[in-house]
């Protein structure tokens, strides 16, 4: 239950999952039931990892706060020939571990931080005693853990999600907070901002040159917006 961080008081805070991402790149098309031919690639993941790291690449202050020993958490994603996900299987029983107490032993983190990022692998315990915020923001992880998330919407001012993520929220909850800021992201589509009852389509960028790697992207643009867009009134 030990946690990683850096040891001073940031402005920025991302708390939740830092582990090893192992990547898994076809050099065909799938072929499902046969063996396939592929190369491989680890390097550190993790939503909250991934956020962090995005904030990092931009120059400013940010702390992780997460569990020790990231090489004992796995996961795995099998990935295109062109770089899209063609499966992910998550070995992630430890963050299970993330929950009130864990947040409790961070406390004075928290409460220093300006702006706190929580991803959806943290137990729902956790969204559940999260502490009202000036600025909280939510990062979903996949449809599955959605239920995770839901007793910290109320005290969210933005919630970053994918399509199906935000199908799941709308299923399990009759009303999303009217002050809540989500960001719906489309893949190639772009991204929806649903704010203020309204809905703001943002088409995607054409791209220099092809996207290698889609793994983390989602994580890296809420990194984006959350360090460039002005804050919430």
């Amino acid at each position: 239950r030990d946690m990683i961080s850096n040891s001073h008081a940031t402005e920025f805070l991302c708390l939740g999952a830092h582990h090893m991402d192992w990547r898994v790149r076809l050099r065909g098309p799938l072929q499902v039931g046969e063996s396939n031919p592929a190369s491989t690639e680890m390097r550190p993941g993790g939503v909250a990892h991934n956020v962090w790291r995005g904030r990092s690449f931009s120059g400013r202050d940010a702390q992780l706060v997460s569990l020790r020993s990231p090489e004992e958490r796995l996961y795995m994603a099998v990935e295109h020939l062109d770089g899209s996900l063609a499966n992910g299987i998550a070995c992630l029983d430890a963050y299970d571990d993330l929950d009130a107490n864990f947040l409790s032993q961070n406390e004075t983190a928290v409460a220093q931080s300006l702006d706190l990022v929580v991803d959806g692998n943290c137990t729902a315990d956790l969204f559940a005693a999260l502490p009202e915020h000036a600025c909280l923001a939510l990062v979903a992880v996949s449809p599955s853990k959605v239920v995770r998330l839901k007793s910290g919407l109320s005290k969210a001012q933005w919630l970053f999600c994918n399509q199906a993520e935000l199908t799941e929220f709308r299923r399990l909850v009759d009303d999303l907070p009217s002050d809540l800021a989500i960001v719906e992201t489309l893949g190639a589509d772009g991204v929806r901002l649903h704010a203020d009852n309204q809905i703001h389509a943002f088409g995607a960028p054409t791209l220099l040159a092809d996207v290698p790697d889609e793994t983390g992207l989602g994580d890296t643009l809420a990194a984006a917006i959350l360090t460039h867009v002005p804050k919430l009134a």
